[in-house]
């Protein structure tokens, strides 16, 4: 599971420099805002994991504790 997440990682590196150096800034910058909103989400599921319970509880007690706290 590790090398996935540090394959993710570097993919995006990749695909960041890739279209920093060939496409305007604009266009850069909205595929960059538009890329890193999206990795908490990964993260997130790599860090719950679908093997844990007991982690997927704990994350699921804490969300519920916040609720109204966003």
């Amino acid at each position: 599971m590790p090398l996935l997440v540090f394959g993710i990682i570097f993919m995006m590196a990749g695909f960041y420099t890739y279209i920093w150096t060939q496409h305007s800034i604009v266009v850069a910058a909205i595929v960059t805002l538009a890329g890193s909103a999206t990795m908490p989400f990964v993260f997130g599921n790599f860090y719950i994991g679908r093997t844990s319970l007991e982690r997927r509880a704990k994350v699921i007690r804490r969300l519920r504790e916040m609720q109204g706290d966003w």
